[in-house]
């Protein structure tokens, strides 16, 4: 099987960047930089392997997959000829809100965050994320 191109939404570069700072706040920024290096890397095996990503369980949808880099999920969106990484969460943190009451006393699911990036090949930016350099 031929490679396959990587690209990130702008969520996915956003959440990368959201870690960084978070990991540099607390005073240990080497922690910061590890784990984006072996995010990325987990990452670029996708190119060789998109289908080695399980189906996220709570979409059951077959194009959309998650790598599982422990504290993280990396969701991908699987295309033909490409992996769109559209989001680098951790891993405690659903997907999926919680129902919420409404004013008139219903319950109902809470609109899903960042649907769009989701279910859409075309949101965000096409970018690429290097690793950084350690030290």
């Amino acid at each position: 099987m031929p490679k396959v191109a990587i690209q990130f939404a702008e969520s996915a570069l956003a959440d990368l960047e959201a870690l960084r700072s978070w990991y540099a706040e607390q005073g240990v920024p080497e922690v910061g930089e590890r784990l984006l290096r072996e995010i990325i890397e987990s990452i670029e095996a996708l190119a060789e392997h998109p289908e080695m990503g399980r189906i996220v369980p709570e979409f059951e949808q077959p194009f959309l997959r998650e790598l599982i880099r422990p504290p993280f999920r990396i969701v991908y969106r699987r295309e033909p000829k490409h992996v769109r990484i559209v989001r680098v969460w951790r891993s405690e943190a659903p997907l999926l809100p919680r129902p919420r009451t409404t004013n008139d006393g219903f319950r109902c699911a809470a609109p899903i965050l960042h649907f769009k990036e989701l279910h859409s090949a075309r949101i965000g930016a096409v970018g690429r994320v290097s690793a950084p350099h350690p030290g």
